[in-house]
């Protein structure tokens, strides 16, 4: 008598996991910065010679570099600000070092 809905609830849950674990998924967005393109992948998509693809290479992984390091400087300084418990309160809300604006924490202590 129950073995249907049981069934039934076991293979929706089951296909929402599934459709949450593939990271090929359309809507996923895995978390961080999108890797730099090789130089190849540039000359290949956007018909570069290969002298321009590594500039180009070259100036997207310094710029990459440096967003790490300004992400890593403002994570420090959140962390001189907040206690342990707010800065961990802070990610969920969206406002953790890779995210923009005031937010609310910032709002609460204006």
């Amino acid at each position: 008598m129950y073995r249907i809905p049981f069934v039934l609830i076991l293979s929706l849950t089951l296909g929402l996991a599934q459709a949450q674990a593939a990271p090929d998924a359309p809507g996923h967005r895995p978390k961080g910065p999108p890797p730099v393109p090789t130089a190849i992948e540039l000359q290949r998509d956007l018909g570069l010679d290969a002298s321009l693809a590594g500039q180009v290479h070259a100036l997207m992984q310094a710029h990459a570099q440096a967003r790490r390091q300004m992400n890593e400087g403002h994570r420090a300084e959140l962390k001189a600000l907040l206690t342990p418990g707010q800065f961990e309160r802070l990610k969920p809300l969206g406002h953790g070092p890779a995210t923009h604006g005031a937010g609310p924490a910032r709002a609460a202590q204006q």
